[in-house]
């Protein structure tokens, strides 16, 4: 346990279990990856200036024809990390030039390209210690890219690290890491707009409104920071600001459909249920793709508000149609049986089934 420890704290991340390492070394292509990590440190055994790549895979002869030029670890599988040491007074090395040509080496050996990912020590908060898992960090980014790609670590890796610490429940340590990216990019808007997500999940408004506000305007017309600006005001219950921001991101993305739903519901809290249906109807009247049942649950929402209660029970049988587990249409369906028509057998049904289907999915979660 207290090795697991070890390494997740290296990670950055304090949620890690087995399953979570399991998981990790198959992406990576590693076997024992806290002492592969320890074996590459020892290795490099320097205060110096160091670069360090992972290759995958890595052809058998690379060693012999990287020469001299950097020291080669492999455990006789199909990867190896490749440190680079430099003097005191070296220059730092372009690190692009120094992927290509190990991907030249490569390429030249079998026939095709390997991933790489590459880190170092001089880079804006990677340090000297953290060096090597910062290389499989860049490794990751670059296996999303796709096999045969390279990558240097740099704001998107951070990205990359944050959105896999999420993955394994760990807000604190995802923004930690989206935090020590913008140290470097301090207008990166993926990262600006992935640390407002983490920030909103944990309940930090204000302050994920700022980091919204700041992909926003650091980037010109992003549509994800407006859309996710919009929401959060929304959910803060800032129609007017929800409103100022959807609306710019419908200059970007009038066809966007999530973005339709969102501004219809502001709209209908806002008392505005006509203007809801306006924006709505294009997208509903549309048959060119598939309607989520989201749009027909906020459809169903504007007819109960200006009481046409036919068309919004139309709607809420679409949205279940859609998805059998949908459990607030189902649920607004009911009230509607109730308060509409007083059929309590039905909206007790209803009701029941919405309940079920709401423990269900927080047994899921």
């Amino acid at each position: 346990i207290y090795g697991l420890e070890c390494l997740a704290e290296e990670l950055g991340t304090a949620v890690f279990c087995t399953t979570d390492l399991k998981a990790l070394e198959d992406r990576l292509g590693l076997e024992r990856l806290k002492s592969r990590l320890k074996q590459v440190k020892r290795a490099i055994n320097s205060r110096s200036k160091h670069a360090v790549a992972y290759v995958r895979p890595a052809p058998h002869n690379l060693k012999d024809a990287l020469g001299q030029d950097g020291a080669f670890i492999s455990e006789g599988r199909d990867n190896a990390f490749i440190i680079r040491k430099l003097g005191i007074k070296a220059r730092e090395p372009n690190l692009v030039q120094w992927g290509s040509e190990i991907q030249k080496l490569c390429t030249a050996a079998q026939g095709k390209p390997s991933t790489i990912g590459i880190a170092a020590s001089y880079q804006p908060a990677v340090g000297l210690s953290r060096v090597p898992v910062a290389t499989l960090w860049a490794f990751m980014h670059a296996d999303l890219l796709g096999n045969g790609s390279v990558a240097i670590h740099d704001g998107l890796t951070w990205n990359v690290r944050g959105d896999e610490i999420l993955s394994w429940g760990d807000l604190p340590g995802a923004c930690k890491s989206y935090r020590l990216g913008l140290k470097s990019e301090p207008s990166n808007a993926n990262l600006l707009n992935s640390l407002g997500v983490c920030l909103a999940e944990l309940g930090r408004t204000k302050k994920a409104i700022n980091a919204f506000s700041r992909a926003a305007t650091t980037s010109s017309g992003n549509f994800m920071a407006l859309y996710n600006l919009g929401g959060i005001c929304f959910q803060k219950g800032d129609l007017k600001s929800a409103e100022k921001a959807l609306k710019k991101a419908l200059v970007l993305k009038p066809e966007d459909m999530r973005l339709a739903g969102r501004m219809a519901e502001v709209l209908i809290e806002s008392s505005r249920a006509k203007e809801a249906l306006e924006v709505l109807g294009p997208f509903v009247d549309r048959h060119d793709q598939p309607v989520p049942g989201a749009i027909f649950r906020i459809l169903g929402k504007a007819y109960r508000v200006l009481n046409r209660w036919q068309d919004a029970k139309t709607s809420w049988q679409q949205a279940i149609k859609n998805n059998h587990e949908d459990s607030e249409s189902i649920a607004l369906l009911a009230l509607g049986y109730l308060e509409e028509t007083h059929d309590w057998e039905t909206a007790a049904k209803l009701g029941q089934q919405a309940e079920a289907l709401g423990n269900k999915s927080k047994q899921v979660r």
